[in-house]
């Protein structure tokens, strides 16, 4: 398209085509320099350096988070913050019976979508690599570096 020698293009469409290519370039530059800041604001800042540990929230996240949160300490506990944000499930409690449905929505769907993709991501990474008939055993390599100890049937039916 920026090939001066291409005649395939009429040269009006080549110019339009020209135009918006510059500016695509553009955004693509702002954007990376606005990523690159947002990266260093999240390493410079507690709060968002503490966000950051937690798998599946990276920076850009983690800036989402602390915008309307800016004093964390306003909430009690995660329980509460997670309600705030509507990601506690939804009780449809009669007659003494607990029932908890899917999460309640309530809260700015802005924060919840990029905490739910970040768990979305990390939930399917941990079951594409970890089979569910071995996850005890994966699960103490992991926190224990050790192997479970197995039960030997010769040992166990003395």
């Amino acid at each position: 398209m920026r090939d001066t020698t291409d005649f395939r293009l009429p040269a009006a469409a080549r110019f339009a085509l020209t135009a918006l290519a510059d500016q695509i370039d553009t955004l693509t530059e702002q954007v990376d320099r606005l990523e690159r800041e947002i990266v260093s604001e999240a390493k410079r800042e507690e709060d968002m350096r503490r966000l950051t540990t937690i798998s599946g929230v990276g920076a850009i996240t983690a800036a989402i988070v602390k915008a309307p949160v800016p004093d964390p300490d306003r909430f009690r506990s995660g329980r509460h913050f997670a309600a705030w944000l509507g990601l506690t499930p939804r009780s449809h409690s009669s007659g003494g019976k607990e029932l908890l449905g899917g999460i309640s929505k309530m809260g700015t769907t802005e924060l919840r979508s990029p905490l739910i993709m970040g768990w979305l991501k990390v939930h399917h990474l941990f079951r594409k690599v970890f089979d569910r008939q071995n996850i005890g055993e994966t699960l103490c390599l992991i926190e224990f570096d050790v192997r479970p100890k197995t039960l030997d049937r010769r040992t166990s039916q003395r």
